[in-house]
């Protein structure tokens, strides 16, 4: 959770100033520029790299979020070196921290065996049912999906439909597009 800081003025404040609040370690602030420099927008250029320096420094603070960003930018190489020993670490914590995205993007590192190892199901069906059941959607149909499939479970086709179903309900379009696929 980022916390209001006490630097940065309600309404916003030019770069300058989200920049010098950001050096004295406003949390705000901090994540202010993670925003601006991955998107661009408001004369700032879109910058990588400072939009990960600014994201390391939040997530070493221990904002789950953050920890969970930080770990997608390593895997993407997006910023910083492309490093899956690097994105496990961070969302591995972020996942601790209680953080839903951490799980879901930490348990296709296990499903997929990118750390190296033999792929391990059981592992990545526990950590996306944990994030599905901390309402995270992307991950509610990949549970549904894994049902579906018996991977790190029994298969279940039951419980499939009704997991994709409740994504559906909710309208992710990604959800209708996986119910089609799988019960068409």
């Amino acid at each position: 959770m980022i916390e209001r800081g006490a630097c940065l003025p309600p309404g916003g404040a030019p770069i300058e100033e989200i920049q010098a609040c950001a050096e004295k370690g406003d949390s705000e602030a901090q994540a202010v520029l993670i925003g601006m420099y991955s998107q661009g927008g408001n004369g700032v250029k879109p910058n990588q790299q400072l939009a990960a320096k600014y994201t390391k420094i939040l997530a070493e603070k221990g904002c789950a979020q953050a920890q969970a960003h930080l770990g997608k930018l390593y895997s993407q190489g997006m910023g910083v070196p492309p490093s899956i020993k690097e994105s496990k670490i961070w969302l591995e914590r972020s996942s601790s921290n209680g953080s839903a995205v951490g799980k879901c993007l930490l348990s296709m590192i296990y499903l997929n065996g990118q750390d190296g190892n033999p792929p391990d199901h059981f592992k990545a069906f526990e950590l996306i049912k944990e994030a599905s059941e901390l309402g995270d959607p992307l991950c509610s149909v990949q549970l549904g999906v894994m049902y579906f499939n018996g991977q790190g479970t029994r298969r279940d086709l039951e419980e499939s439909k009704r997991i994709i179903e409740l994504a559906v309900q909710k309208g992710y379009p990604f959800a209708v597009e996986t119910k089609e696929m799988l019960f068409p």
